[in-house]
This record gives structure tokens, sequence and C-alpha cells, in this order.
């Protein structure tokens, strides 16, 4: 042990620091309405990953089925520049949004992109979208007929 305590580790850390590393990446082989399919880059159901167009814009989607060896993907945007050949990248193991007492009061929808028109979000933490589903059976009955539906103005 004193020997170790005495090694010089610099010449390693400067040797591991110019390791290239490898990003796994694959490409779309087929699009079919929104669904686009391509390499699986060993993704799970429910995986986040982007798919990056021509226009260099970057589009997420959700590892949703699998076809032979290929995934299949559900876009969260525009798929507009998806093409035969469009780079998929691995993002994450499960959709994640981030959390904080400043998400009070807001309504968010699809990748934390607030309606409300509030300052900037600070969001320390995150949590995974998944979880249990509820059984329909223990669901508090309706109250009322009537939902009341808001939509954001288009101006």
């Amino acid at each position: 042990m004193d020997h170790l305590s005495r090694s010089d580790f610099t010449r390693y850390t400067r040797m591991v620091d110019q390791v290239k590393t490898v990003r796994p990446e694959g490409r779309v082989s087929q699009v079919v309405g929104l669904i686009a399919e391509g390499d699986s880059l060993g993704l799970g159901i429910g995986s986040l990953c982007s798919i990056l167009t021509d226009q260099g814009e970057e589009v997420k989607a959700e590892v949703v089925g699998f076809k032979k060896q290929k995934a299949l993907l559900m876009p969260y945007g525009d798929i507009r520049g998806v093409r035969m050949g469009s780079r998929i990248v691995p993002v994450s193991a499960s959709p994640m949004v981030e959390v904080s007492d400043q998400l009070l009061g807001r309504v968010i929808y699809g990748m934390e992109i607030p309606w409300t028109a509030k300052a900037a979000l600070l969001l320390p933490s995150g949590i995974i979208f998944t979880g249990n589903p509820s059984a329909p059976w223990r669901a508090n009955p309706l109250q009322s007929r009537w939902m009341w539906v808001w939509q954001p103005s288009t101006a």
C-alpha cells in the first residue's frame, strides 16, 4: 500500500483524458405514418432517443415496439425532415421530467415545455414518467358529466 501512495498517477490521468469514447448511433430505415423504424441500439420499450433531421433539428422519440431487428419509434414532435438514414442517438433509459415547487400553478406539456409565460424554471431534480397503472375499479366515479378543456390561444 505504501508503494501505491507514492505512485504518480498524472500519466494515467492524462491517458484517460485522451481516450476517445464511442457513442452508440443508429439510422432510420423507414417511416410509416408517425412511426419511425430504425436500429434498436439495444434500447428497450419506453427508452428515449433523438432523431436528427437534415436541418439539424432534434426530434425526441420513444421506443414503443419492435419489428424483426428494428425499433419502432414514436416521435414527441414534428417529424418533418426525418428521412431514411436520419441519425438515431439514445438519450436515456426512460422519459424523465425535472420537478420542483416552481412547477406549482403551471401547465406543461410534453418534454417540459411550459404553456404559461412565467420566468424561466430552475428544476433541480427529476422523476421518471412511468408508474404503475391504477385499477379502474378503484377510481372515484365522475361527479359531473361536464368536462372543461382549456386550450392556449394561438395568437
